[in-house]
């Protein structure tokens, strides 16, 4: 989900981004000008002078400077696709040099995230997905590509899993359910999500179950009880740990965070 999105020309030199570790996944685009990212805990510096795509992953400590006026564009995501974690470079995060196509693309980009906090539509989750989806694509560009392992099959399968979860998330369907529905032994549904996502099917199911959580307290207005029934959760204080535990604060704290964007 989209939490932030910002463009234009910025004085680095006058108001330079000190270091410190980010919550969300943020990816920063230099559009024009120059500008030097200060990374890790011992600060690394890593300045460009072309156009170029920064993603950093939840938790990556970064900032940055410059001589003068950038133009840039930065966009965060709470979450991102899978193949963006998986492939994470041994650096921590991704850098590509964007074409004047990627940047005017970019530069697109920018007003429909604007447009998702400001003017809500009923197209907002498509708008989103596809940012973040075009986004990963540019991030992981040029990064070398293994053989896919699995066949067609057991992807399928593993979306059906997931689609069957996000449909019947208020009733907490158990894994051997969701695996009985799909004619396979839980244990065969357990390979495949390793195979196929690198995690097990409850990290992924739980991943679904905290966006859902994530999209109801920023779009709407109900309680936190009532949240937690809607995801399948017992109560609210179950719900309370569990977004705490994924997003490092409580819900109201969330839903504040997330609205004043």
């Amino acid at each position: 989900m989209l939490t932030y999105t910002n463009i234009g020309p910025l004085n680095f030199q006058k108001r330079p981004v000190e270091p410190y570790q980010r919550g969300v996944w943020e990816f920063w685009v230099l559009l024009s000008g120059s500008i030097t990212m200060i990374i890790g805990d011992e600060p690394v510096e890593d300045q460009a002078i072309r156009p170029t795509l920064w993603a950093f992953p939840r938790g990556f400590r970064f900032g940055c400077c410059g001589e003068g006026v950038a133009d840039r564009a930065i966009f965060d995501f709470s979450e991102v696709p899978l193949e963006l974690e998986r492939m994470l470079p041994t650096s921590g995060y991704y850098r590509t040099r964007l074409s004047p196509f990627d940047c005017r693309r970019i530069r697109e980009m920018a007003p429909i995230g604007r447009d998702i906090f400001r003017r809500p539509s009923p197209l907002c989750d498509l708008q989103q997905q596809a940012m973040v989806s075009d986004l990963s694509l540019l991030a992981l560009r040029d990064e070398p590509l293994s053989p896919v392992l699995g066949s067609e099959k057991a992807h399928i399968k593993v979306c059906q899993a997931l689609e069957i979860y996000t449909v019947h998330m208020s009733a907490n369907p158990r894994i051997e359910a969701i695996a009985k529905k799909l004619h396979m032994s839980r244990a065969h549904l357990y390979r495949l999500f390793l195979q196929e996502t690198g995690t097990t099917p409850k990290v992924a199911f739980h991943r679904l179950r905290m966006q859902q959580v994530e999209k109801l307290l920023v779009t709407t207005e109900h309680s936190i009880a009532t949240i937690a029934d809607m995801v399948g959760m017992s109560e609210a204080s179950a719900l309370t740990r569990a977004v705490k535990d994924h997003f490092g604060m409580s819900p109201r704290q969330l839903r504040k965070d997330r609205s004043a964007v």
